[in-house]
């Protein structure tokens, strides 16, 4: 609740978001869900070693799972080229 989907943060991720979504017309409206490719990071909030996001992956592998569920409209990855081998396992492609 305190987190507010990012309203107050000062990003260039979530000032992007926000762009978007007050170009759609739903300025503060809150159009929109987020979530981590990678559920499991380091102490620091860094990525996890290899293994572990291979391991992740291999046997926690949820992405496709909450994609469903939300139906969502649209979605729109902004991961970058690192990550793609993730998301198309995600949907088996």
């Amino acid at each position: 609740k305190k987190f507010n989907l990012g309203e107050s943060y000062s990003s260039p991720f979530w000032e992007w978001v926000w762009w978007i979504s007050e170009q759609l017309g739903y300025k503060g409206a809150h159009p929109f869900l987020y979530t981590n490719l990678q559920k499991i990071s380091d102490v620091n909030g860094g990525p996890a070693l290899a293994e572990i996001i291979e391991t992740e992956n291999d046997i926690f592998n949820i992405l496709g799972g909450e994609i469903s569920v939300l139906a969502p409209k649209v979605c729109i990855f902004t991961s970058g080229p690192r990550y793609d081998k993730y998301i198309e396992k995600s949907f088996r492609v």
